[in-house]
């Protein structure tokens, strides 16, 4: 799918085809899929002297380990992902809001989440 096109707010999950004894018994137990992650579109990034329309990286929300962050959708790269859409239009309403308080989130180092939770 060479011209498919991320919108922002699709979520995207990573597919585990590993060989390993652990993958593939996991695969059978939970099933193929590994890790979650929400692109948030194309920010632009804030830099003295830079203008932001011209450096703007597509971007990816996820929680990774303890806590969340921004990173760019390059280090996902060569990654085999499954893509999911909102369709309704009231979800699609909600999208500048999800982004807002995604980026909210990953900016307070306060913001963390317990194993235990």
């Amino acid at each position: 799918m060479d011209n498919f096109k991320l919108e922002p707010v699709d979520i995207l999950v990573n597919v585990d085809r590993d060989k390993d004894p652990y993958s593939i018994a996991k695969r059978w137990l939970m099933g193929p899929y590994d890790h979650v992650f929400m692109y948030m579109g194309r920010l632009g990034l804030l830099r003295e002297g830079y203008s932001s329309e011209v450096w703007n990286v597509p971007m990816l929300f996820e929680s990774s380990g303890r806590g969340v962050v921004l990173q760019s959708l390059s280090n996902r790269y060569g990654q085999e992902v499954v893509v999911m859409r909102l369709k309704s239009e009231q979800d699609k309403e909600r999208i500048p809001y999800v982004s807002e308080e995604a980026i909210k989130l990953a900016s307070d180092p306060q913001s963390y989440y317990d194993y235990l939770c």
